[in-house]
């Protein structure tokens, strides 16, 4: 037998489901809430930034964090440049209550 037999994969490309995630957006208050409650002092993770840059961006950075994060959830798709960090997605606490 052949490699290239041994190889061979007829399975069906999987699906990979997009956009139509209804819901509710995510609020800047949300945001804003998450931002503060991060630690200070404490060490940063693969992407380099800490909480004192993020905080230190204020009402900007809540807003383009708001719009970032309404884009993934919206479209499903996390954008090339994130991939290099860890991204850890989980549902919002309290959101079946907005249904």
């Amino acid at each position: 037998m052949l490699i290239k037999e041994l190889l061979d994969d007829e399975r069906k490309e999987i699906e990979v489901m997009k956009g139509n995630f209804a819901g509710p957006p995510i609020l800047k208050d949300e945001v804003r809430t998450a931002i503060w409650k991060m630690k200070n002092g404490k060490a940063t993770g693969p992407d380099n930034i800490a909480a004192e840059q993020i905080k230190a961006l204020d009402e900007f950075g809540i807003n383009k964090i708001t719009e970032l994060l309404d884009e993934i959830y919206e479209t499903g798709e996390i954008p090339k440049d994130m991939l290099k960090s860890i991204f850890y997605c989980s549902p919002r606490k309290g959101w079946s209550d907005r249904m």
